[in-house]
């Protein structure tokens, strides 16, 4: 009886997260995503959320000092009932930036917000992990990568400023906002997601 319990509680909780954001406000086909071969996807660092990771990331920059890489993922939250877009940027340098404060600019858009990133130190290397759910103001930042070059710019103030560009492949990141759409992430209640 014990063992029927555990498996049975076991199966629910493996379809939690699936249908929490399946019965949201705004419907979204979490299903699609879990079929697309084309993504990889693996619990994010917290053992919550699902990332949803697509072919041909990350994306590479150039940046005044260090190193920068960026990746745009879908990301199943079941705390907040929606799936969003996540764009992540990876940032290494000898000395520790500890940044306040990102600036992002797509074509004639732009977009300011305190910065809170994931710091880690390794063998005198240091990582700052700065991420930004594109929801509300910043899916105008999307919308405009989306339509564009596919550049990103970028600045981070912390200790000192760092600036530079990340070059995406701008097909591969309108497929990305076009499978979100399509899918029904524009039409989720995200008002969970600030809380």
């Amino acid at each position: 009886m014990k063992h029927t319990l555990c498996v049975l509680l076991i199966l629910a909780l493996c379809a939690f997260p699936t249908a929490l954001a399946e019965n949201g406000e705004g419907l979204f086909d979490v299903a699609a995503l879990e079929e697309d071969e084309t993504l990889f996807s693996f619990l994010d660092d917290n053992h919550i959320d699902t990332v949803y990771r697509p072919d041909g990331q990350p994306f590479y920059g150039d940046v005044s000092e260090g190193s920068v890489l960026a990746y745009l993922d879908y990301v199943e939250l079941p705390n907040a009932d929606v799936v969003a877009l996540r764009l992540t940027i990876g940032f290494e340098t000898y000395e520790a930036l500890y940044g306040y404060e990102l600036t992002l600019r797509a074509g004639d858009t732009e977009l300011t917000f305190a910065a809170d990133p994931y710091i880690n130190d390794y063998d005198m290397i240091w990582q700052e992990d700065y991420t930004l759910y594109l929801t509300g103001d910043a899916a105008g930042l999307m919308e405009a990568l989306a339509s564009g070059d596919g550049t990103l710019a970028f600045t981070i103030l912390g200790d000192r400023e760092i600036t530079g560009t990340i070059a995406t492949d701008p097909e591969a990141i309108r497929a990305i906002w076009e499978k979100y759409v399509a899918l029904g992430g524009p039409e989720q209640d995200f008002s969970r997601l600030t809380e």
